[in-house]
């Protein structure tokens, strides 16, 4: 599947080579001048990846307050700073608005590409719960069990436990507590 990132950077011939770098890698990519634009569009549907300049024409923070209603939206959208902005205030602002990484705009789009990757495949990453599903993984309780259990009778108890844990853990992992688990 083909994945998709929004550019929001003011600058039209820095926001092309951007738009034209990361298609070359596969990517399906779509440009925003300004931060109004970008909003309209991406509170219709959100893309995979958000790539923000923090200065957006006469808007100073306008980048700033993007990534706030962005993050508003989504907890969990990979959002990176690309920007000549520099200092370690601005740097900190970004990240603590949420955003992913903050970069400088001196970057080689080879360095931009790779941690737009990373970024990807940290966010889209599955969890184990997630990959089992996805294999459609089905385990009984009573496989478990046979699987487990042996005649050696001292690891009964132990093999017993071990699995209701697994079962636990595969069918109910929200509602696994200490407690729970001892009772």
């Amino acid at each position: 599947m083909q994945r998709h990132i929004a550019i929001v950077e003011d600058e039209a011939t820095i926001r092309h080579n951007y738009e034209d770098a990361l298609r070359r890698y596969g990517y399906q990519v779509t440009g925003y001048g300004d931060k109004s634009s970008a909003m309209a569009a991406l509170t219709r549907r959100l893309p995979d990846l958000v790539i923000i300049d923090v200065g957006l024409g006469d808007e100073v923070e306008g980048g700033f307050e993007l990534c706030r209603e962005l993050r508003s939206m989504s907890r969990g959208l990979p959002i990176i700073f690309l920007t000549a902005r520099d200092s370690d205030l601005d740097v900190i602002s970004g990240l603590r608005l949420g955003a992913d990484d903050y970069l400088t705009k001196d970057i080689s789009l080879q360095h931009l590409v790779a941690r737009v990757v990373a970024a990807i495949q940290c966010h889209f990453r599955p969890t184990y719960r997630q990959s089992l599903l996805h294999k459609k993984i089905a385990i009984s309780s009573q496989c478990v069990r046979d699987t487990l259990i042996t005649d050696d009778v001292q690891n009964n108890a132990i093999r017993n436990l071990q699995s209701s844990l697994l079962t636990r853990l595969l069918y109910g992992a929200d509602q696994l507590s200490r407690q729970s688990f001892l009772e």
